[in-house]
């Protein structure tokens, strides 16, 4: 018999997870979201919209807060155009979302990364000046060899 690792579980999980993200993504028209409430949404139409989400309440929360611009407690459609992309006038219910904020070690992580990328840069820019150097500094040997050859020849022929 064998041991049951919960792969399986982990796995569902997993897809359950992307599929998620794949439908926060989808791109809609703002009219759309506003099928059924004529008055517009408020917290808990909001919350209905991010229904497969845990986190729903607290999304709503936010999404009210960063969009709801008279204060009311809705969300109206000229709200919501305001959301919407400039190049299809659609929304996405993760571009609505400003975000739960971001933790210290995805930072520290993202900084890590950029870190990296920065010292990859420099070193090709040191790299790139050392070759350029190098070829600058065996022009200039091959030049003074050559004088001095030619100074050596000069000089045979004075004597």
């Amino acid at each position: 018999t064998g041991k049951d690792f919960g792969l399986a579980k982990l796995a569902v999980q997993g897809r359950l997870k992307v599929l998620q993200q794949f439908e926060m993504q989808s791109r809609i028209m703002p009219e759309k979201l506003f099928a059924g409430n004529s008055g517009g949404l408020d917290i808990n139409a909001i919350q209905k919209l991010y229904g497969a989400r845990e986190d729903s309440a607290d999304i709503a929360k936010r999404v009210l807060q960063q969009w709801d611009q008279n204060g009311d407690g809705k969300l109206s459609l000229p709200e919501l155009q305001l959301a919407a992309s400039r190049t299809d006038s659609m929304v996405s219910l993760a571009s609505l979302d400003p975000g739960a904020g971001t933790s210290i070690f995805k930072l520290c992580w993202e900084l890590f990364v950029v870190g990296l990328i920065l010292f990859f840069v420099v070193s090709i820019v040191n790299q790139l000046a050392k070759v350029k150097q190098q070829e600058l500094d065996d022009a200039q040997v091959e030049e003074f060899l050559c004088k001095q050859e030619k100074g050596g020849k000069e000089k045979k022929k004075d004597k």
